[in-house]
């Protein structure tokens, strides 16, 4: 019975504390709302493995990569449209005081989370089981070392 509960827990407190920072920007709300879809989403794969539907046994870990990475491109395609917040990007003292540097960081991160769900994506379709965790990490650590050489070539722009 927890398990059943735990998963629609964390999306509502999810949403409401995400609510409470996201004001009138857009992007903000819609970075929120698909966060809270993807633990929806994973709430659903669960109950259906724990409810005994055949089919999803053997595709379920699949799918939670699948989501995973789904996950990655859609907040991808909508962190460009962030603007200096407290809440979601990189805030530093620098991306939060120069907006120019802020939109241009936040540009590059969009276009790597998008290129890493993809990644993401194809490795838990295509790749065998044992695998997909060191594709996954060394895709991930490519992004996050090409994200810091960007903050710093931006920095001294």
């Amino acid at each position: 019975m927890l398990i059943a509960l735990t998963l629609p827990v964390a999306a509502m407190s999810t949403y409401l504390i995400l609510r409470n920072f996201w004001g009138e920007e857009p992007a903000h709300r819609a970075i929120g709302r698909r966060v809270v879809f993807f633990v929806m989403a994973l709430h659903a794969l669960v109950m259906l493995n724990l409810g005994g539907v055949e089919w999803i046994r053997p595709w379920g870990p699949r799918l939670v990569v699948v989501l995973f990475g789904s996950a990655f491109i859609v907040i991808g395609n909508l962190l460009p449209r962030t603007r200096p917040n407290l809440a979601l990007g990189i805030r530093t003292s620098r991306t939060l005081s120069d907006r120019s540097f802020w939109i241009r960081l936040h540009r590059v991160c969009g276009y790597l989370s998008v290129a890493l769900g993809i990644v993401i994506v194809v490795a838990g379709l295509l790749v065998s089981g044992p695998a997909i965790g060191p594709v996954v990490a060394a895709a991930a650590l490519s992004s996050v070392a090409v994200l810091l050489v960007t903050y710093r070539s931006y920095r001294n722009v």
